[in-house]
């Protein structure tokens, strides 16, 4: 919105109500994911030369990111995939980096603030940060003094570059809200989901493994299943 008033300029109510004269303001969307889109590929490329990898096996990875279908799909979409997939893809990179020069305290403070930016663009990522944090803090435990000040020390900057975007975000949603939480709840998306699930017949469970192939698999369900295993699988139907 910084950078193109005409996203800024879009109203709300043009949003909800799906009309057309809004789209002006999204011309530059897709130049912004195709952007990510790239930089994943390259930060992706980079990470396999950082861990030592073959060039070829560095260019299989950013190749295959950037020609991922899937991907290109949503270039189009005003949706947080790509800026998160490039997000995951720098961490990557610093981890990587920062692996092979034994976590100084700069690469520390970068990695926790990417994950942190990671988890305010998907909040399942917060798990990983956690998880990442401890196993730094526990890295630290069994060295030598040195390298045991060392260690801590770069853990202790990952948690803290970490866990500051995060609180003062919570901090923000409570201030207004009242909630101390990153993000709005899909907690009723997700259990009136499991609801349908939890009673898949026999037929269903067996189209599932079709249906949900990635990519394909919708396709090959309708042609070549009988509509009681796949039909109640699309998400989009009513009820």
């Amino acid at each position: 919105m910084a950078v193109d008033g005409r996203l800024a300029a879009v109203p709300l109510d043009c949003i909800w109500n799906r009309d057309p004269a809004c789209r002006d303001g999204y011309r530059i969307v897709p130049y912004a994911n195709a952007l990510l889109l790239g930089a994943a590929a390259v930060l992706v490329f980079l990470t396999a030369l950082a861990l030592a990898a073959p060039p070829a096996a560095a260019w299989v990875g950013g190749l295959y990111v950037l020609l991922n279908f899937q991907a290109a799909k949503i270039v189009p979409q005003a949706m947080s995939d790509l800026l998160a997939m490039a997000l995951a893809a720098g961490l990557a990179l610093v981890l990587a980096t920062a692996a092979t020069r034994r976590w100084p305290v700069a690469h520390a403070i970068v990695a926790g603030a990417t994950a942190a930016l990671l988890v305010l663009t998907k909040g399942l990522f917060l798990l990983f940060g956690i998880a990442l944090a401890l196993l730094l803090a526990l890295r630290s435990l069994p060295s030598g003094a040195t390298a045991r000040s060392r260690r801590a020390a770069a853990a202790a900057a990952f948690a803290l570059a970490f866990a500051a975007p995060l609180g003062l975000w919570a901090g923000h949603n409570a201030w207004w809200f009242g909630t101390a939480r990153l993000s709005d709840e899909r907690g009723a998306i997700a259990l009136s989901t499991r609801e349908a699930l939890n009673h898949m017949t026999p037929a269903e469970w067996g189209g599932a493994f079709v249906y949900w192939t990635r990519g394909i698999g919708d396709d090959l369900a309708r042609r070549f299943l009988p509509p009681a295993a796949w039909q109640r699988l699309e998400l989009d139907r009513p009820g």
